[in-house]
């Protein structure tokens, strides 16, 4: 949350409090997503779901009326919980599109993956 914190402070320069901490969890959750599936990192599907996934955001925490009322983090974090599920449902599924992608490319790869299961 400290490598994300400096969003937090940039719009809380421009007036909207509200916003930076809305940007400062959502990039720590992506972070969080990001590390836990880190050995996802070489496949380029996995670096595009993160850009679609932080195009996402964008939106969200630009033009959302974010509250700069202190909100308890027991508050907060149903949200956060809420957003890192639905990021690892995203990668979850797009990750089990291309391995199948994967095995088709290839014709020996489909019984392979058979035998194994």
């Amino acid at each position: 949350m400290v490598l994300t914190s400096p969003l937090f402070f940039l719009f809380d320069s421009l007036g909207k409090p509200g916003n930076g901490r809305a940007a400062w969890i959502g990039a720590g959750m992506i972070l969080i997503v990001m590390k836990v599936r880190w050995e996802l990192r070489k496949h380029k599907w996995f670096w595009l779901t993160m850009f679609f996934i932080v195009a996402a955001h964008v939106p969200l925490v630009v033009f959302a009326p974010w509250t700069s009322r202190w909100i308890p983090a027991v508050g907060i974090l149903p949200i956060g919980v809420a957003d890192i599920a639905v990021m690892f449902g995203c990668l979850h599924i797009i990750e089990k599109w291309m391995r199948v992608d994967e095995t088709s490319d290839h014709p020996g790869a489909a019984s392979r993956a058979d035998s194994e299961n």
